[in-house]
């Protein structure tokens, strides 16, 4: 029995956890649930003590922009929760060309999220120290 309790149980991790290590969240959608996950996930890799970057890209884009209409996620829209996390010290970017195709400009953006470009994506995204999770 405590072998068969031993094998089934889920496996802890050996390896250290590299408080150095960032978390960059490409966030994709709207849609309530997966985008509130992916910005809690954010949110609790801040928690614990590392750099968080959220990339709002595709219809994501809309989180950032002041004023758009949104349903609730364990009750914060999700927009109020990207300003939480930007207010904790993670970076919000917003891809340019998705701005420009929901009729955005930098205006439109909520305070301390920033339009992207190449350079910046680019330069978190093959960042050796940064992990990718995407929704």
């Amino acid at each position: 029995m405590i072998v068969i309790a031993l094998a089934t149980a889920p496996a802890a991790s050996n390896a250290a956890e590299d408080k150095a290590a960032g978390l960059f969240v490409n966030l994709t959608t709207m849609q309530t649930s997966m985008a509130g996950h992916a910005l809690a996930f954010a949110d609790s890799a801040l928690k614990r003590g590392h750099p968080a970057v959220i990339f709002l890209n595709h219809d994501a884009a809309l989180i950032a922009a002041e004023g758009v209409p949104q349903t609730s996620f364990q009750g914060k829209s999700l927009t109020d929760r990207l300003n939480d996390l930007i207010a904790a010290g993670a970076k919000a970017i917003v891809c340019r060309m998705c701005m420009e195709g929901h009729g955005m400009t930098e205006p439109n953006l909520v305070k301390g999220a920033v339009s992207s470009n190449p350079e910046l994506v680019h330069g978190y995204l093959f960042d050796p120290a940064y992990k990718v999770m995407t929704w």
